[in-house]
């Protein structure tokens, strides 16, 4: 990488615990642990953010809409909303969950949404009626902490608290397949454009699932709380401050972004993969890729 240009945006104090932006465009959404949800606007410096809306709890997961309108949010305390990005008005309210909302997903072609939750439940909707399609439960005591729709969404993946990930059909619900592996809970899970599994745990590790056998990545020293695939790379941070990239195809580490204070908790690659946005405290910290 030839060169890394090091930014970052003040977020008033807060934890930025949730984070989502347009692939190719400069619209970035945040939420916070004290409940914000705020719009960026990434094209004008200084980087000034517009309160969308104020929620009773922390903001736990969040995802843009691919009509750019409207953004979903899900709350710690169960709240699922769509709300709109001009008005920040509530559009949608997906009433089904009774625990923390933990991941939130929206289907490649754009029509489905899918809710995991503290719950011990993923739940597919319709995105536009918000009509339940779907309901899997994990099957143990432990919440879907992560989950990420294959390429061609006829799979979702979802990881939990006992250290696994499970493999589901997204048209009828029923599970395919347990992947074992990890030692801690299994916090993230991504899929790469030509459906390869990536995973990441407390355990500090990496796993990129194939066929011929599982490659572990070692290098972060803290638990995975972030991890995307974009291209021929994986983007990851962790509780240690770092944001890494690895080429998917060998595992080798390509470069360490720093500059963050304390722990990262999410994470949005922009741009073709030229620009990485990290939510930590009190903080967005960003990196363009040159």
């Amino acid at each position: 990488m030839k060169k890394v240009v090091h930014f970052s945006m003040a977020c008033d104090g807060e934890w930025v615990t949730a984070i989502s932006g347009e692939p190719e465009g400069d619209l970035l959404v945040t939420g916070s642990d004290k409940g914000s949800v705020k719009i960026w606007n990434l094209a004008k410096e200084p980087f000034v953010a517009r309160k969308l809306k104020q929620f009773s709890s922390p903001v736990t997961a969040l995802v843009l809409c691919p009509k750019g309108d409207s953004v979903i949010v899900g709350t710690w305390n169960g709240d699922l909303l769509k709300v709109g990005l001009e008005s920040g008005k509530v559009l949608r309210n997906y009433e089904e969950h009774r625990e923390t909302i933990t991941a939130l997903k929206v289907s490649p072609d754009g029509n489905y949404l899918a809710s995991g939750s503290a719950d011990d439940r993923l739940i597919v909707w319709d995105i536009t009626t918000g009509e339940d399609l779907l309901t899997m439960h994990q099957g143990n005591e432990y919440d879907v902490t992560t989950m990420a729709f294959s390429p061609d969404g006829k799979t979702i993946a979802t990881g939990d608290g006992e250290n696994q990930i499970k493999l589901w059909d997204a048209d009828n619900g029923e599970a395919i397949k347990v992947l074992k592996g990890h030692r801690e809970p299994v916090s993230q899970v991504a899929y790469d454009s030509k459906g390869t599994l990536i995973s990441g745990s407390w355990d500090r590790k990496i796993r990129i699932w194939r066929n011929e056998g599982a490659l572990d990545l070692k290098d972060h020293t803290g638990e995975i709380t972030a991890l995307q695939a974009f291209g021929d790379k994986i983007f990851s941070a962790s509780e240690d401050g770092t944001v890494r990239i690895w080429n998917i195809a060998n595992g080798k580490s390509l470069s360490v972004l720093k500059g963050a204070q304390t722990s990262i908790r999410c994470l949005a690659v922009m741009k073709e993969g030229k620009l990485v946005l990290a939510g930590s405290k009190g903080r967005v910290f960003g990196w363009r890729l040159e």
